[in-house]
């Protein structure tokens, strides 16, 4: 009778210590599982805080190219001067576009692209030309037949400075990080900009000039 209690109470020790080997690979397991939750969630937010920096460029040209507004045959480097950058840009057009649209285009397109560029480099001035381009037709099966319709030129030397007091005039602010707002890992264009390219166009640009 002993030897069956003996062996009794040796089963269930073995038991007991098999149960509580079991809850700590199972704790040990639950700790790394947290940790490796931590660590995929910091690496998650550190590359959100990598993406979703402000964007600043070193050029004109390269702001332009990320951004894919203007490239190829709707952009040129005129002066590369630090002292007066200046890039032409142009917005495509059928022949038999309205003449209003393109005028109003060429005015939006050096609204966006100065504020663009000060808000994004470090310019301290810059000189936007916008020439629209008259096309045939946009169908990409043929001959690229561009040209540049230079009775619509216009051309805008601005300095930070001024840039600065009017979208405090017209946005009560002088930070120009402001004319953009982050839409998930990306800052695109805010309303505010809207409100300079589209809704104040024309008295933005006479204020530019």
């Amino acid at each position: 009778m002993k030897t069956l209690k003996y062996l009794s109470l040796g089963v269930i020790t073995l038991i007991l210590y098999s149960c509580q080997s079991d809850n700590t690979k199972e704790t040990e397991t639950a700790k790394i599982e947290d940790v490796d939750t931590l660590d995929k969630e910091q690496a998650l937010t550190d590359v959100t805080n990598q993406i979703a920096e402000f964007p600043k460029y070193s050029t004109v040209i390269e702001m332009l190219n990320a951004s894919g507004d203007f490239t190829g045959h709707n952009v040129e480097l005129i002066d590369s001067s630090e002292e007066n950058v200046h890039v032409r840009i142009s917005s495509e057009f059928i022949k038999d576009e309205a003449e209003s649209v393109m005028t109003e285009q060429v005015k939006r397109d050096i609204v966006y692209v100065t504020f663009q560029a000060f808000a994004q480099t470090d310019l301290n001035k810059i000189t936007v030309t916008s020439i629209p381009i008259i096309r045939s037709s946009f169908n990409p099966n043929l001959e690229y037949d561009g040209k540049l319709q230079k009775s619509k030129k216009e051309t805008i030397s601005i300095t930070r400075a001024r840039a600065t007091e009017i979208i405090e005039k017209y946005l009560q602010t002088k930070s120009f990080q402001d004319l953009y707002q982050l839409d998930g890992t990306l800052y695109l264009p805010s309303s505010k900009f809207d409100k300079l390219k589209y809704d104040e166009l024309n008295n933005v640009f006479l204020d530019m000039k």
